[in-house]
């Protein structure tokens, strides 16, 4: 997985790279999705050194990072 950062105006990326925005989803809600999947692949994989066959719990996870942290682990 390559991080470019996801806060720029204006960017320069191979198009095999992007992906089309689903017609009814805002372009914050478009935004949102791939930074909080990378926060909880980074929390999991880096910080918590989560592999196979490990039990994870995963408190309150309402949030974007969250959701994704419990698809993750699942």
């Amino acid at each position: 997985m390559r991080d470019f950062g996801g806060f720029a105006e204006y960017v320069c990326a191979d198009e095999n790279d992007l992906a089309f925005k689903p017609a009814n989803m805002t372009f914050e809600q478009a935004a949102a999705i791939p930074q909080a999947g990378v926060l909880a692949l980074q929390g999991l994989r880096y910080k918590g050194q989560i592999r196979g066959g490990k039990k994870v719990l995963i408190n309150g996870a309402g949030g974007g990072a969250g959701t994704f942290a419990v698809q993750i682990a699942k």
